[in-house]
């Protein structure tokens, strides 16, 4: 059991940097981006050697597409995006959550079972599901996946 424990704390450890990593590399990349224009995503080099570069070759350490451009550098600009959205919707599922689940510890039984009928709706539909009938009544932006 401890050997299962030490295991499990070690693998958390792990992940947590990786994602840390990964985090801060997103966050670090528009100033990797001016700094260095060779990982510039959108910058297309039409020669036919720099289309598809296999992975793991300098400075293209994941390849480049048919276009010449780094895939390395593509996935950090969009990381941006991607941290946004997700920052976004935890601060909006908290500024919801945090005030309905006070109001419903603070005013008692009947609060609670009055603001639990929605939430009971939300997790009758599988989650993609809703996700998708949520941005497709709001239209296609970052706004309307944050709220997804």
């Amino acid at each position: 059991m401890k050997r299962k424990r030490r295991l499990a704390w070690r693998l958390g450890v792990m992940f947590t940097g990786l994602s840390l990593t990964a985090a801060a590399a997103g966050l670090a990349w528009p100033l990797f981006s001016k700094a260095w224009p060779a990982l510039d995503p959108e910058r297309v080099r039409l020669s036919p050697e720099a289309a598809s570069l296999p992975p793991g070759e300098w400075p293209h350490l994941l390849g480049t597409d048919d276009q010449g451009r780094d895939c390395l550098a593509r996935v950090l600009a969009g990381s941006t995006r991607t941290l946004g959205a997700a920052l976004a919707a935890v601060l909006l599922s908290a500024a919801l959550g945090v005030p309905a689940g006070l109001a419903a510890g603070y005013a008692g039984e009947g609060w609670d079972r009055f603001l639990m009928r929605p939430m009971d709706i939300l997790t009758a539909f599988p989650g993609l599901v809703l996700a998708i009938a949520i941005v497709s009544a709001l239209g296609p932006s970052l706004v309307s996946v944050a709220a997804a």
